[in-house]
């Protein structure tokens, strides 16, 4: 990508920006908090740790961070994340919940597994309707900040800790 045109520097600010923000939040358990993420109808970043210290109430640490997920869905953050779980469970819906429910539970329900180790969450959302019929201009400029939100979170995680998140392999 020779001729890559190299983002506008308030394009690189409004990343900064909601790194930082995202970064600042504090875990929350996965099972107990997904049906209660904030605004989590809109579309979206989550961030999922999986480990056995406890993150409850910590501030995120990159090196905490397990995947990074997005969602332009209709129903916004909280489906997306709700099909993560029936990933790990069932073995469908989310592709890293199906790689998690393969190489981590080795094809077992997270429910029925003895995992030592619990899921936390932390999610950003932004306020857009992404409905194709009634959609803005400015919805869709939204939705593709949340993807490219996605890939700058996956690279400043890599620029930190050397590595992308465990699950955020394909």
């Amino acid at each position: 990508m020779h001729n890559a045109k190299k983002p506008a520097k308030n394009d690189e600010y409004f990343m900064k920006e909601n790194i930082e923000e995202i970064l600042n939040k504090k875990w929350k358990p996965l099972l107990e908090n997904y049906k209660t993420i904030e605004n989590g109808n809109y579309p979206g970043i989550y961030l999922l740790a999986f480990t056995d210290k406890n993150l409850d109430g910590q501030k995120v640490e990159p090196n905490d961070i397990f995947y990074v997920g997005m969602s332009n869905a209709r129903k916004g953050v909280k489906s997306r994340v709700k099909q993560f779980l029936n990933g790990i469970e069932k073995n469908g819906s989310h592709s890293a919940g199906m790689r998690f429910f393969k190489e981590n539970s080795n094809g077992t329900a997270f429910s029925d597994c003895n995992h030592c180790e619990k899921f936390y969450i932390v999610s950003s959302t932004f306020k857009c309707d992404v409905d194709k019929r009634t959609r803005t201009p400015n919805d869709l400029k939204i939705m593709g900040d949340i993807c490219r939100l996605e890939y700058y979170l996956l690279a400043h995680i890599k620029e930190v800790t050397n590595a992308e998140p465990k699950l955020n392999k394909k």
